[in-house]
């Protein structure tokens, strides 16, 4: 699928020839990965693409960058895994051995020269590493980039419908490796012709976690009918009444702390370590509840699982007696 959310503009906008792919979405780190090593042309790739692969220390670097180049173009190499100090690049003082390896790197990539140096999945770079280099934005696309993405590919056949976009991104979870994934098979199946929403509900299966969010989103806008419609599939499914109400908790969990935050949703994702997209709906539906009814629908589901693990009820009847009461909270 040939599109990219990504920055790779800046590669003609720069003098920067040392790069860093970031982000968590693995379809557009390897594609832009992909870009980089298509910069050499293959007869060269056995002398002028290197790879290192999760390197010791800065040294098995440097011995790269410093060798010589006998082949004419462009002379690529991609360092992936690297830790150059803490994993997690968040510690306020760095160890002697970490601020060493930060200035051994500094040093390596003022030496670059011709070549272009691409850091893959790679950690721990000091404040003073990551002004010497240019990061490739690999994050999750929008809904917005997803849906010009999906729409300009199927341009060059019969289109396809907004609809069917829409439903796509839904089934897909905004996942851009199967997003690729199911435009093959719907290019596969229609051909050249339009696809359409009935096409999308043939073909693409919808993802278990997608499910799951429509689902808490039937039963945030208290829809009676949706909800237990979807309760029902999920049992018939095999899904435990312990998982669903693990994941309602959660949910009405995030709901009341993201209300009561004053971080951002990117901010609030990073704290606790979910995508932001969950955090944007979660605040999109706790708008319609106050501080006092979040609380009262959290007490319900944490009373549902005291009961199921003292036995007073069964996973079944205190997990629908759950849903039964959420469903009847006086909102906002």
């Amino acid at each position: 699928m040939h599109a990219s959310a990504l920055n790779l503009n800046i590669l003609t906008d720069t003098s920067t020839r040392v790069f860093s792919i970031e982000g968590e979405d693995p379809y557009w780190r390897d594609f832009a990965l992909k870009f980089f090593t298509n910069l050499v042309p293959k007869q060269n790739r056995a002398f002028n693409l290197n790879v290192v692969d999760t390197p010791v220390n800065s040294d098995a670097i440097e011995s790269v960058v410093m060798s010589i180049s006998f082949f004419p173009g462009p002379h690529v190499v991609v360092v992936k895994n690297a830790t150059i100090g803490d994993e997690k690049g968040k510690k306020t003082t760095r160890s002697k051995k970490e601020i060493i390896e930060s200035q051994k790197l500094n040093t390596i990539i003022d030496a670059v020269g011709n070549k272009i140096l691409v850091f893959y999945n790679s950690t721990g770079f000091s404040v003073s590493n990551k002004k010497k280099l240019v990061t490739i934005d690999a994050q999750m696309s929008s809904d917005h980039e997803l849906t010009k993405i999906i729409r300009d590919h199927f341009s060059r056949a019969g289109g396809i419908e907004p609809n069917a976009i829409s439903l796509l991104i839904k089934y897909t979870n905004r996942n851009m490796l199967r997003i690729s994934n199911e435009v093959a098979k719907l290019e596969s199946y229609c051909g050249r012709n339009k696809i359409t929403t009935a096409d999308v509900l043939l073909l693409v299966s919808d993802s278990e976690e997608s499910k799951l969010y429509e689902f808490t989103e039937a039963l945030t806008t208290q829809n009676k009918l949706r909800t237990l419609s979807l309760l029902d599939k999920f049992i018939a499914s095999g899904t435990a009444y312990t998982v669903i109400l693990y994941v309602l908790t959660n949910y009405y969990r995030q709901m009341l702390h993201v209300s009561l935050s004053k971080f951002t949703n990117d901010e609030f994702a990073k704290l606790i370590n979910v995508k932001p997209f969950i955090i944007e709906k979660a605040r999109s539906a706790a708008r319609t509840y106050d501080e006092h009814t979040l609380r009262k629908c959290l007490s319900l589901l944490i009373d549902a699982e005291v009961n199921i693990k003292s036995g007073i009820m069964s996973d079944s009847t205190a997990v629908r007696s759950a849903v039964i009461s959420l469903l009847g909270v006086t909102r906002q």
